[in-house]
């Protein structure tokens, strides 16, 4: 984590996906100090040592970015945006570039274990052998 005065940013990664696909994945998210933006990117990177690959064979992936319990989320029609409001009626835009992005049905669990229906923003991708950078921002509208 890296605090400065844009904002917040942090950086995970993990390698869950090395193994069956060849990639590690990272997110960067970039909180601006105002509250009102989110930057993220999402890394799908080639893993030394990971079985070679056909230069043109293409790997599907889906990034899911699962909604709290009474947000609803409507897809524009390019289908590389969503907007978002909240039960408090904030609205939020929520856009990636160059994927497809889709809404679906998701499920919420509280802290007691109770299951709530919710949605969840997708972005649908091809992943080359060498790995693919997903960049998406989501601010406040109003």
């Amino acid at each position: 984590r890296q605090e400065s005065e844009l904002g917040s940013r942090i950086e995970a990664r993990h390698d869950g996906y090395v193994r069956r696909h060849g990639f590690h994945h990272q997110r960067t998210l970039l909180l601006l100090s105002d509250g009102r933006e989110l930057r993220g990117e999402d890394a799908l990177l080639a893993a030394p040592g990971a079985r070679p690959r056909r230069a043109d064979a293409m790997t599907p992936f889906l990034l899911r970015f699962h909604l709290a319990a009474g947000v609803e989320a409507v897809a524009t029609a390019d289908n590389q945006a969503a907007m978002l409001r909240t039960s408090a009626g904030n609205f939020w835009h929520f856009r990636s570039r160059g994927e497809r992005l889709t809404i679906e049905d998701s499920v919420w669990v509280d802290g007691w274990g109770r299951l709530f229906t919710t949605q969840q923003i997708v972005i649908h991708g091809l992943a080359p052998p060498a790995g693919i950078n997903v960049n998406w921002v989501m601010k406040r509208a109003r």
